[in-house]
């Protein structure tokens, strides 16, 4: 699989880095704010991911975790999104997003792996 670096990510190694550098958490979020602007990590973020690197954290990476289920993916959506579409075949996304009160992309998703 290949692994896509995200900016989250390499501000993670760079916060990683800069606390085994031995930097003070209030440092590290002033270098990211002067660097990155507003688009960086939260103060919040950026003590909680320091914190765990002092405590002996090596990985980057997020902990797995349970997700939320998706509850507009199910085989009954895919079967009314089956049948609208067979009923009319120039229904769109949208429409059948309407219609079935789900959003677009999970009309998308039950299109791509239900019915291919």
């Amino acid at each position: 699989m290949k692994r896509r670096y995200t900016l989250a990510w390499n501000k993670r190694i760079i916060i990683k880095f800069l606390t085994k550098e031995g930097c003070k958490p209030s440092e590290i979020c002033s270098r990211l704010k002067r660097q990155y602007g507003e688009k960086t990590l939260s103060n919040v973020s950026v003590y909680k991911r320091s914190s765990a690197f002092t405590e002996g954290r090596e990985t980057v990476e997020n902990e797995p975790h349970e997700r939320r289920p998706r509850t507009s993916l199910t085989g009954e959506n895919s079967g009314r999104v089956d049948a609208l579409i067979c009923g009319n075949g120039r229904v769109t996304v949208r429409e059948l997003s309407g219609i079935l009160n789900i959003s677009d992309g999970s009309v998308k998703a039950s299109i791509k792996q239900y019915l291919q």
